[in-house]
């Protein structure tokens, strides 16, 4: 027993001095695989105690971080395992255990006394920086003089323990609140008081579905009827996946590009799943999306006018449309049942935008000689942005915050997207989404011929700004819907 705990504090003394730079000769480590375990042992007390520390009141023990603890201890000891290997020095695999865990409650030491410091007239904005700094140098530092201690090339011994420190990263980088030892205990009384605040608590699921009715004839009412003469363009979106807000936030951005940039003002059109907005809006529902196209398509000319649809979601390997919200029983949106909409909408020319994994699910079902349809990802593949720490995902900030922000050409708007997205997946190193788009004859006909209108707008709209109204006509060009002299950007600028 003596002996044992001899040999923990020589062990320790032994990694004060790896951290420290102080001189240490290979007999001063105590190696055995009984000092091993000792170690462990430590580490895991003082994990354990480490996290008391920060707990909060009446704070409960969480066992389940054993395991993660002990995922910890084996990935530290597959690493060791692999450098020795490589290094060709079996016989090095039990000291270096012994050493690196012998670093480990110096360590903790560490973060405790950062940890202690928060909050105190001795804390500063970069102390977390520093800690960290200080903690990955010791994780460097010290299995590099242990392995010199052993005999270990300098070259050698940088490179074996610059590996280590790589593979032990994993380690920290996967460690998050869950899994500390000790978690706030469980509150049924303000469990329940935290649902009644909640958004959906004014209507439970049956009378949501059937306030939809009301709603959804309201915002239909607000749509303004289509004009004789004049290709009017209607947009409608459909987001029906209410657990994240990137959904929610890009139709709001959309929309608003559209009703000042594409003349869709008050003919507009938005279903969401957000518990945000559904007192507000109708549900992105699949009936209240059918209900919304055939009462579009008798409000709107329907050899004259443009629908535009846009649905972003997430989306599955058989190209179903996520549906969520709450408790709700929701119908995934799929290829057949859109393409049959549409087609019962009575609606000649479409323009459908899918934002979605495997998006490209749906060109096949939807292709026509009036339609211009586009996805996000080919039919066997991810797109990307889906989460809340973006506002549009990737495949709708390319094609409208960069590209119709500034054009009104669809197909051109669509070939710079994907160049855009493509980039930017090579520079985040992702396996390229392979967004993709089919275009009818007839539709590329018609839609240059209405994006030659809004070109003449949005000219006529800058020359007026400028005050040279008289001066418009001279300046404009038929050819493409350009302004000559007058550079071709969004209006808003």
């Amino acid at each position: 027993m003596r002996s044992g705990v001899r040999g923990m504090v020589a062990n320790l003394k032994a990694g004060g001095r790896l951290l420290s730079w102080r001189s240490l000769r290979a007999g001063q480590l105590a190696i055995s695989f009984d000092q091993l375990v000792a170690l462990i042992a430590l580490d895991l007390l003082l994990q354990v105690a480490g996290d008391w520390l920060q707990a909060p009141p009446l704070a409960q023990f969480n066992p389940w971080s054993l395991l993660y603890s002990a995922g910890g201890w084996v990935l530290i000891g597959l690493a060791a395992w692999l450098v020795t290997h490589l290094l060709r020095r079996r016989n090095l695999l039990l000291p270096l255990l012994v050493g690196l865990f012998a670093l480990l409650p110096l360590l903790h030491l560490l973060q405790w006394l950062a940890y202690a410091i928060q909050g105190t007239a001795l804390a500063f904005e970069a102390l977390p920086l520093l800690v960290g700094v200080v903690l990955l140098w010791g994780l460097w530092i010290g299995p590099l003089r242990l392995l010199r201690l052993f005999g270990v090339g300098p070259w050698r011994g940088a490179l074996a323990s610059l590996l280590l420190l790589l593979l032990w990263m994993p380690v920290a980088a996967t460690y998050s609140s869950y899994a500390g030892f000790w978690v706030e205990a469980y509150d049924d009384e303000r469990w329940q008081e935290d649902e009644m605040a909640t958004p959906y608590a004014p209507l439970d699921g049956e009378a949501l579905l059937i306030a939809q009715h009301q709603q959804l004839g309201e915002a239909l009412g607000r749509v303004e009827p289509q004009r004789p003469g004049v290709t009017d363009l209607y947009f409608v979106a459909f987001a029906p996946y209410a657990n994240q807000d990137v959904f929610l936030s890009e139709v709001q951005i959309i929309r608003d590009l559209m009703e000042r940039r594409f003349d869709a003002a008050g003919r507009a059109l938005t279903l969401v799943n957000h518990r945000d907005t559904f007192l507000l809006q109708p549900l992105a529902t699949v009936t209240n999306l059918q209900l919304s196209l055939q009462a579009l398509g008798e409000v709107m000319d329907p050899e004259e006018d443009l629908l535009v649809l846009y649905l972003t979601s997430h989306g599955s390997k058989d190209h179903r449309l996520a549906a969520e919200f709450g408790d709700l029983p929701l119908t995934e949106l799929t290829p057949p049942r859109l393409a049959r909409m549409l087609e019962q909408a009575g609606i000649r020319w479409q323009v459908v935008l899918i934002s979605a994994c495997y998006g490209g699910g749906y060109l096949p079902e939807l292709a026509d000689d009036s339609r211009f349809v586009a996805a996000a990802a080919a039919a066997d593949r991810t797109s990307f942005g889906c989460s809340n720490d973006h506002d549009m995902t990737y495949f709708g900030n390319a094609l409208f915050r960069e590209q119709l922000s500034q054009r009104f050409s669809m197909i051109d708007a669509m070939r710079q997207a994907q160049r855009s997205i493509l980039d930017r997946e090579r520079q985040e190193a992702l396996e390229p989404s392979l967004p993709g788009f089919r275009v009818g004859e007839a539709m590329a006909i018609k839609w240059q011929t209405f994006s030659d209108r809004l070109s003449m707008l949005a000219c006529d709209k800058r020359v007026s700004a400028e005050g040279a109204t008289n001066q418009g006509a001279a300046l404009y060009e038929g050819h493409h819907g350009q302004c000559s002299g007058i550079p071709n950007s969004s209006e808003e600028r």
